[in-house]
């Protein structure tokens, strides 16, 4: 054999063993591109319009150079702050390149932060802010599941372009964001304790985990997971990581470890038999009739389908925001007058039925109402926004009472989803899941900032004031993203502990203030001794002895840094008026309350003299109108609060001055007289109207005919 020979054959035989070995890796290959959505596959539930494959199929190979073409344009346009032509092109890259990730950031942030600026109007800015948003949250996102970085950008721009104050029109913003989710899922209850707003939010949860199909594993299947893993340790290792993430992962650990132990652990592996069955049925229920199984559970919801259907409504988010118009309408108007202005003068046959519905039904209709609610909202949040309800159930369970006409409280879901993610992945030293974990805490110091929202609708003002209940929330998030980075490959791990620990610092400052304006002093002291503890020998601090100084001239010196924003004056005297009625009023102790008062007013005065005057101007720089109007509407908002017992109220009322009950009555009448009502407590004589108020009452009776509000009068406003 010559020697040519003898080369051709080796290397016939290494190209054969080279080629077996890469058969052996394809189906290695081919789930690590499954697990990271590197692969097309047409046979998927999420598959991509046809328009993708279309524009994709025309092109052929000349995809590439297109693509080429228009990230170059784009960029051009971009520097030369062309930005609707960019966002223009920047459509086409997404249709030519739907899982390729930096598009759509690129595209949600042009719209959001470079077009919307560009506009006159708030009503126009806040419109392209929103499709921004949209864009992330209904078609990025969707497409490229486990780009991370999409969920930061989605996360960052409900924080900081709709949360923060950076842009002028940010009021705008949230009050908008406000009146779309108070109709979506209604304000929670005024003072409503962490399990209230659990408790009302539940039923969508459940509609969800119920009639739809889920990417993850449902409550049940997850807590049967939690039983197997409790009953056979030895499988805790393999479904623990995955116990969060998708059914198709928890599936293929399983088959894993069905392969593994099936010949040496039969019994054990029998335990895996029931998940497998709840994940299957979760699997076929594309081909489940999600209302037969509804009117299976929930008999009463039939009925009121049928209503709906009769008068022409149809299951989607008109009908859901129908209802939730209603029930702001009904929250500040006298029902029987509503009801009668609606049936006489409205044209619309579904929301005649829907306010009727509402108005006068007996025990069977309420029950389908309270359920047929439930399942709209599921839908809707999940078909329409992409959202699912059974996640923000869960952050509330984890980080407490989010109320979700909050900018931040959607910063933190999707950060948080963002996060779970990144479970998925194996590379740890991405930056991009640093920056979304950092989303959840910033979310959650905002709302302790300023997570509680008092929304009018008809005077179309919103106030953000601070919520001490996300204080160990806060400390919560911390020590996870902690262990987290503790067990990750960041280059910068080190400086990025000590960032979080100086952002803890900051953080605790923030807690002794609040919980000791808003009257718990002992929790305060524990806060201020914290900090102490853990900050107090840095250098910084031991130099200027900021932590050396009694408590109360501790919290005096913070206020003072943080007087200049109108939102921290609000926070200021909403604490102040709130102690001024729980430990003054409501013990009989006038000294307690007029030293309040006096605070109040002075600060409200101080403030008012630096702002303008114009009613057009943005909410931040106008006044705060009078000091008895600002004091009144405060007074009313805390005797409307159902988490205040009404015989506390009622010691409040009995001792506050004739002149603020005559300022406040009106505006607090209805609720609490509903509430007193539905505790067997006669209102007339345990809050009687003050006598003046009576007089005029009588002299000029209330118009049977007077103008109803309704939503027009607050798209008006």
């Amino acid at each position: 054999m010559d020697k040519d020979r003898l080369v051709q054959i080796i290397a016939v035989l290494f190209a054969v063993s080279a080629l077996f070995g890469a058969t052996m890796l394809v189906p290695t290959i081919n789930k690590q591109r499954r697990d990271l959505e590197l692969s097309f596959d047409l046979q998927r539930g999420d598959d991509l319009p046809p328009k993708y494959a279309l524009a994709s199929a025309m092109l052929g190979s000349f995809r590439g150079l297109a693509v080429d073409a228009l990230w170059y344009r784009i960029e051009d346009l971009k520097n030369k702050e062309k930005f609707h032509e960019a966002n223009t092109l920047a459509t086409w890259i997404t249709v030519l390149q739907p899982r390729f990730p930096q598009v759509w950031a690129f595209q949600a942030w042009n719209l959001a932060y470079n077009v919307s600026v560009k506009t006159n109007t708030p009503s126009e800015r806040y419109d392209w802010v929103s499709k921004g948003v949209r864009l992330l949250r209904e078609e990025g996102i969707p497409k490229n599941r486990q780009s991370v970085r999409l969920y930061r950008e989605l996360s960052w721009i409900f924080f900081h372009k709709m949360g923060k104050y950076a842009d002028d029109m940010h009021w705008y913003y949230k009050r908008k964001l406000a009146e779309e989710w108070n109709e979506l899922l209604g304000a929670p209850m005024e003072g409503a304790t962490t399990q209230q707003v659990l408790d009302q939010f539940r039923p969508v949860a459940e509609a969800m985990d119920r009639y739809f199909v889920l990417p993850r594993l449902t409550r049940v299947a997850r807590n049967e997971l939690d039983r197997v893993m409790e009953a056979v340790p030895e499988f805790k290792a393999d479904l623990e990581p995955v116990r969060d993430l998708t059914s198709v992962r928890v599936t293929d650990t399983i088959a894993a470890l069905e392969e593994q132990y099936t010949k040496t652990m039969p019994d054990e592996v029998a335990e895996l038999a029931k998940l497998k069955e709840l994940i299957a049925e979760q699997g076929n229920r594309d081909k489940l009739n999600k209302l037969a199984l509804l009117y299976k559970d929930h008999p009463e919801t039939q009925a009121i389908f049928e209503k709906l259907y009769a008068a022409g409504e149809q299951l989607d988010e008109s009908t859901l925001r129908k209802f939730g118009r209603m029930f702001v309408a009904f929250r500040y108007n006298d029902a029987t007058r509503l009801v009668e202005d609606v049936n006489k003068n409205s044209s619309d046959e579904g929301l005649k039925a829907i306010v009727n519905m509402m108005y006068k039904y007996d025990e069977a209709t309420g029950i389908g109402l309270r359920y047929t609610l439930a399942y709209l909202r599921a839908k809707v949040l999940w078909e329409n926004y992409k959202m699912d309800p059974g996640v923000m159930y869960e952050l509330m369970e984890i980080f407490g009472p989010l109320d979700w006409r909050h900018p931040a409280a959607h910063g933190v879901y999707w950060a948080f989803l963002g996060v779970r993610v990144a479970g998925e992945l194996k590379d740890t030293s991405r930056i991009d899941i640093l920056n979304t974990d950092r989303g959840i805490k910033h979310g959650l110091q905002e709302l302790m900032y300023l997570g509680r929202v008092s929304y009018d609708p008809f005077l179309a003002r919103i106030d953000l004031l601070p919520d001490p209940r996300f204080i160990p929330k806060y400390e919560l998030s911390l020590d996870h993203s902690l262990k987290r980075m503790y067990g990750a490959d960041f280059q910068t791990k080190e400086g990025v502990i000590k960032e979080f620990q100086n952002g803890h610092e900051n953080f605790l400052v923030k807690a002794v203030v609040y919980t000791s304006l808003y009257g718990d002093e002992k929790q305060a002291a524990k806060y201020y001794a914290k900090i102490k503890r853990l900050y107090g020998d840095k250098p910084h601090n031991a130099r200027s002895g900021r932590f050396n100084m009694p408590l109360e001239d501790f919290v005096a010196t913070e206020l003072k840094q943080d007087m200049d924003m109108q939102s921290q004056v609000i926070q200021f005297m909403d604490a102040m008026i709130g102690r001024a009625m729980t430990q003054g009023l409501a013990n009989g102790d006038t000294r307690i309350f007029a030293k309040f008062m006096k605070i109040t007013k002075s600060s409200f005065e101080e403030y008012s003299r630096e702002k303008l005057t114009d009613p057009k101007a943005e909410q931040a720089r106008q006044k705060l109108g009078t000091f008895e109007q600002y004091f009144s509407n405060n007074y009313a908002k805390y005797m409307r609060s159902p988490g205040l017992d009404v015989l506390l109220k009622a010691k409040i009322y009995a001792n506050t001055p004739t002149v603020w009950q005559e300022f406040a009555y009106p505006k607090f009448k209805l609720a609490l007289s509903k509430q007193c009502a539905a505790q067997g407590f006669p209102f007339d004589r345990v809050f009687p109207m003050p006598e003046e108020l009576r007089k005029k009452e009588l002299a000029a009776p209330s118009d049977k005919e007077g103008e109803i509000k309704t939503q027009k009068s607050i798209e008006q406003n």
